[in-house]
């Protein structure tokens, strides 16, 4: 008996064990989005090697008390197909044919099988694999990156150098273009607040003069108008894992994104003199168990109903073995449910012969979130109204928010549980602001307060007012469908709504400050931690000469204590000085060697226009990567000259979007008294959806292909007898056929739709298309 187990234990390890563990131990960032952090990973750790093994082990003895040599088969079998298993894993290692890899595994399952019945020495040599098991979890618990984690929550954060006043004046320097940099003298240091937002570049935020468009963005300019702009910030990476420790300590960037990678940081100076109101997504840099209080919950229970105020919590240089009660009171084993169904999918599509994932990560994705998550949860509550917003609030239609999860049927059930969990972001945020803003009160301490937004970042579902909406098919990946001008322009647009949206949160967090007390005399940092860039051909965060101003370039505006006038800086900055200028502007020095200089400093001004970013190749890629150096004056000029048109000033947001397309002119005229007779076809993407909604969300845009059309008409999209867009041809896998169209707001009906297309010949004739099924 004990033979037959360190057998199965042996297979395991290799079939089950060490994928398993390599993938996870790869990307640890998945169990901090689940809530399992700890003790609670070696755990996890533990109980994949041994669970599988018992499960098979008591199958096969219980046959065996019935019938031993029904027992013995069973054995063999199973055996056999962990072998092969085994041999999937091995084939796909060293070829990409799903051929080979069937032909392989069959092979090494087969071979093993029948070695296992009738040779004793291959019994002993699987008996004898059972000890790798133990290295395995070893391995994983000591030498891989999850090991960061596990120590991130058993070890001790230390306050490096508490601020015991603000007497002292902030460090202006001569010539400092800035000037406006002042700090009031008080009994008690000034609260900080700091509020990034992520994926958010300059260039959108900027009009054709250089400078925040009022029009779209009124409260980042009215921001502007009270703080210092520093026009020409730079990010150090396009990805938030080495973005944001690099604004918190203000050197290179090095191992992953935990405070026991980066103990001198921010969060350790304020500790000893400032109530912590932390809420950090992506990053694990605030040690302190008080920070977890607003640690947000697993994706499965994305909304906290309530929360109490930790305004009155005393930061301690306590450990953090687990999240706070406030945390843990979601935490009622779904956490557990949908780490456990994460494991089971991925480990279900390694071993598939025909998916291509020998070099897979569990991340392998735009960011560093947890892949396989499941969003099945209750819509979250959005952001509440700013009644002092220059943004009107909607008519109501967003007084709930739907969670997307629409199943589709083309994707795998992993893509599926992937596509959820992105597209629940933008639905989270509002949450997880409010939850933020109820714990900002008045307070006996001054607060430093952090609020890191996944606003306005890809999946683009969110208009203006904060309607979430779908996207059909290859569309709701953006580089899925960006290989022509048209498409990436449509999706530019959609960020660009979402970037309005985030406008109205920003707002909220201003007159919050405002309504506690705390706008006036506080210093408020507000910036976007990486950019990304909409160039036709290439993913999002390319370093290429066309994608890099809309990736390195995020705003930055600080408004310190008593500042009351804006001011537009165009010093050569990073975020890396964000630390340093922070210290400058409180009048106290960081106690650590940093890269970056106070803004206004000999160092900055001794830069000239030499600027650079780290090249990483991926969001899971924690090692010091090479540099790419570039000239801010030529960088600077190509972001201006790429930015997405400013729409003219209408009510229509989506006018920018139509400048030049033939047949624009014709929205809002009615399809019946345009739209000649039928004449030919084309297909619409989720038609059914289009026309009968149901209790499904509502889709953002209608797009398809037509037959047989000439490259140069376009195609007329109608929504119940009213032209709603229209959309040049396009090419998409090879094919010169296909048309999008970004419906406006408002164009669809929740019960019923009728949806017409039609084609513009390039001499303005048109004739209506007959929709094929």
């Amino acid at each position: 008996m004990p033979g037959r187990f360190l057998a199965i234990l042996g297979l395991v390890g290799l079939t089950v064990t060490q994928p398993v563990l390599d993938l996870f131990g790869s990307s640890p960032s998945t169990f901090d989005q689940f809530g399992v952090e700890g003790y609670s990973i070696i755990w996890f750790a533990v109980l994949i090697a041994i669970i599988p093994t018992f499960v098979l082990f008591l199958i096969i003895e219980t046959i065996r008390l019935l019938d031993e040599s029904a027992g013995d088969l069973t054995l063999s079998v199973v055996v056999g197909a962990l072998a092969t298993g085994f041999g999937v894993l091995l084939a796909k290692a060293v070829t990409s044919s799903s051929v080979l890899t069937i032909l392989i595994a069959a092979a090494i399952g087969t071979g093993i099988g029948l070695l296992y019945a009738r040779t004793e020495a291959m019994g002993m040599w699987l008996r004898l694999m059972a000890a790798a098991n133990v290295f395995f979890v070893v391995q994983f618990v000591l030498l891989s990156p999850a090991a960061e984690w596990i120590a991130s929550a058993t070890a001790t954060p230390e306050i490096i150098v508490p601020i015991e006043s603000a007497e002292k004046p902030a460090v202006v320097y001569d010539d400092d273009p800035g000037g406006t940099r002042v700090t009031t003298a008080s009994a008690s240091p000034p609260s900080v607040f700091i509020l990034v937002f992520d994926e958010l570049p300059s260039q959108t935020l900027l009009n054709a003069d250089g400078v925040i468009d009022a029009q779209q963005f009124p409260n980042f300019a009215a921001l502007a108008d009270d703080a210092t702009h520093y026009r020409r910030h730079t990010t150090n990476s396009p990805f938030t894992h080495a973005a944001v420790p690099a604004l918190f300590d203000g050197k290179e960037p090095q191992g992953g994104p935990t405070w026991t990678e980066h103990p001198e940081n921010l969060f350790n100076v304020f500790a000893g003199s400032h109530h912590l109101i932390v809420s950090e997504v992506l990053t694990r840099l605030c040690g302190f168990d008080v920070c977890a209080n607003l640690t947000p919950p697993p994706p499965a229970t994305p909304a906290i109903e309530t929360v109490p105020s930790n305004a009155e919590a005393t930061t301690t240089t306590a450990a953090r073995p687990t999240p706070s009660a406030a945390a843990s009171a979601t935490n009622d084993g779904s956490q557990w449910r949908g780490l456990i169904d994460a494991t089971w999918d991925v480990w279900l599509e390694r071993l598939n012969p025909m998916a291509d994932t020998a070099a897979r990560r569990m991340d392998d994705f735009q960011e560093d979130f947890g892949a396989t998550a499941t969003a099945t949860t209750a819509s979250p509550q959005p952001a509440r109204p700013d009644p002092s917003s220059t943004v009107a609030p909607d008519d109501g239609n967003d007084s709930q928010l739907p969670t997307l999860t629409v199943p589709r049927e083309s994707r795998s059930e992993e893509e599926q549980a992937l596509a959820n969990f992105f597209t629940l972001l933008p639905a989270a945020q509002p949450a997880r602001m409010t939850e933020f803003l109820d714990a900002v009160t008045p307070s006996d301490k001054p607060v430093f307060g952090y609020l890191h937004l996944i606003l306005p970042h890809q999946p683009w579902v969110v208009r203006e007012d904060g309607e979430l909406y779908d996207i059909a098919g290859e569309r709701y990946d953006y580089e899925a469908d960006n290989a022509s001008e048209w498409p990436t322009k449509v999706s530019r647009q959609r960020h660009v709504l979402q970037t309005r949206y985030t406008d109205r949160v920003l707002g909220e967090f201003i007159t919050h400050l405002r309504d506690q007390g705390y706008y006036d005399e506080s210093l408020i940092v507000v910036l976007g931690d990486h950019g990304v860039s909409f160039v036709p051909g290439e993913l999002s965060r390319t370093l290429s000469a066309n994608g890099l101003p809309g990736i390195a370039y995020t705003p930055l505006l600080i408004k310190a204590p008593g500042q009351t006038e804006g001011v537009v800086d165009d010093q050569n900055v990073s975020i890396v000085d964000i630390a340093p200028t922070i210290a400058s502007i409180l009048g106290f020095g960081l106690p650590w060697e940093t890269v970056g200089d106070a803004a206004g400093s000999p160092e900055v001004r001794a830069r000239g226009s030499q600027k650079q970013i780290y090249a990483f190749t991926s969001a899971t890629e924690f090692d010091l990567p090479s540099t790419l150096n570039f000239d801010d004056e030529e960088a600077f000029t190509q972001l201006l000259a790429g930015r997405h048109p400013s729409p003219s000033l209408t009510e229509d947001p989506l006018s920018a979007l139509y400048d030049g397309v033939a047949g624009a002119d014709l929205r809002g005229e009615r399809a019946s008294d345009v739209m000649g007779a039928v004449n030919g076809s084309g297909t619409v993407e989720a038609l059914d959806r289009l026309r009968a909604p149901g209790d499904r969300p509502l889709l953002g845009e209608v797009s398809g292909r037509v037959d047989g059309a000439p490259d140069t008409s376009t195609v007329l999209v109608a929504v119940n007898d009213i032209i709603v867009g229209v959309s040049p041809l396009y090419v998409r896998d090879g094919r010169p056929d296909s048309f999008v169209v970004l419906l406006p707001a408002g164009a669809l009906n929740p019960s019923a739709n009728d949806v017409r297309i039609a084609l513009r010949s390039a001499t303005g004739d048109i004739r209506e298309l007959a929709i094929k099924s």
